[in-house]
């Protein structure tokens, strides 16, 4: 990967953990790769709730358990959506 491709992703991410810091989830910095998992509360289940975001704002996560056991409990985004996207949803 080029720089100039690193440093996009880097912003995106950076953009994207502060919006989730911004709306009370207190996520792990994503420390590489395109994409972060964001732990949920006990209560919600990852298929639900990533039906339930794509459904109201059209922005694709994806459940943990589709990644395994161990991945219930979170969902998945990527980072590979331009700034300006996310602003809108």
């Amino acid at each position: 990967m080029g720089t100039a491709v690193i440093e996009n992703i880097k912003s995106r991410r950076d953009f994207v953990s502060n919006y989730l810091h911004d709306l009370g989830l207190d996520i792990p910095d994503p420390m590489g790769g395109f994409y972060t998992w964001i732990p949920l509360p006990k209560l919600l289940d990852s298929k639900g709730l990533a039906t339930e975001i794509i459904e109201e704002t059209g922005v694709i996560v994806f459940p943990g358990i589709g990644f395994g056991e161990n991945g219930e409990g979170h969902i998945r985004i990527s980072l590979v959506q331009d700034i300006p996207v996310w602003k809108q949803r």
